[in-house]
C-alpha cells in the first residue's frame, strides 16, 4: 500500500480510497487507512466510508474524508456546481445513529460473521476437498478457491446453478487472477448459510 501511495505522489495522482468495508474486521486484525501511512500521502488522499456495508443501511448516505484543506474546498465547490448541497435527512439520521450507538451491535455482528467463516472453512475441509477458503482479515465476502476441481469457470457456474441451485459470483468478474474462484456472502442467518453449503456440496458431489 505504501508503494501505491508513493507512485501516486511521484505522478501527482489523487488517491480515492474506498474503505467502505473497513469496519468489518475479525479478531487480531487491524485496518490501516491509506491516508494514515504518512503525512505526504494523506494530503493526496480522499477516503470513502459509509454505514451501508457495516450496518446494512441502504439510505444513500456516505462520507468522504479529505485532510488537505485546499483539496477539500475544491471538492466542495465541485459538489455545489453540480447542485449537491446536503444528504437526505433520513440518511443523515441513520448514519449518525449507526456510528454513535452501533458499537455493541457491531461487535456482536463481527463475532457472528467470524463464526460463519469458520463454519465454511470446516465444511469445505470435511466435505469438499477440492475446494478451500482463502483466509481473510475481514468483510463478509469470502473468496473460495475452486481450482482443485480442475473445472473451467463456465463449468463451475453451470454446476452451481443447475445442480446446486446456488448463485455465487465468479471470481473472473473481478479481473485477471480471479479465475477458478467464487465469492460467497456470509452475512446471513446460520440456517441460510448451512443451506448454501449443502447446495455447494450437491453442486460438486
Amino acid at each position: 500500500m505504501i508503494k501505491i501511495g508513493k507512485l501516486c505522489l511521484k505522478y501527482n495522482c489523487l488517491i480515492l480510497s474506498d474503505e467502505i468495508h473497513s469496519d468489518i474486521l475479525y479478531k487480531n486484525s487491524k485496518h490501516y487507512p491509506i491516508a494514515s501511512l504518512n503525512q505526504e500521502i494523506s494530503q493526496h488522499a480522499l477516503t470513502c466510508i459509509a454505514p451501508s456495508k457495516t450496518f446494512n443501511l441502504a439510505v444513500q448516505t456516505s462520507a468522504i474524508i479529505i485532510e488537505n484543506k485546499d483539496l477539500r474546498e475544491k471538492y466542495n465547490d465541485t459538489l455545489k456546481r453540480q447542485g449537491f448541497f446536503t444528504l437526505n435527512a433520513l440518511g443523515i439520521a441513520g448514519m449518525e445513529a449507526a456510528y454513535r450507538y452501533g458499537e455493541a451491535w457491531l461487535n456482536e455482528l463481527l463475532d457472528y460473521l467470524e463464526d460463519n467463516k469458520e463454519i465454511v472453512k470446516d465444511f469445505l475441509q470435511n466435505h469438499l476437498p477440492g475446494i478451500s477458503l482463502m483466509d481473510s482479515d475481514g468483510t463478509y465476502l469470502l473468496w473460495i478457491y475452486c481450482r482443485g476441481l480442475s473445472l473451467k469457470d463456465d463449468d463451475i457456474q453451470k454446476r452451481l446453478i443447475e445442480k446446486g441451485k446456488l448463485a455465487l459470483e465468479p471470481g473472473a468478474k473481478y479481473g485477471p487472477g480471479g479465475e477458478g474462484f467464487v465469492r460467497m456472502n456470509i452475512a446471513c442467518p446460520r440456517e441460510m448459510l448451512m443451506e448454501g453449503l449443502s447446495r455447494l456440496q450437491k453442486a460438486f458431489s
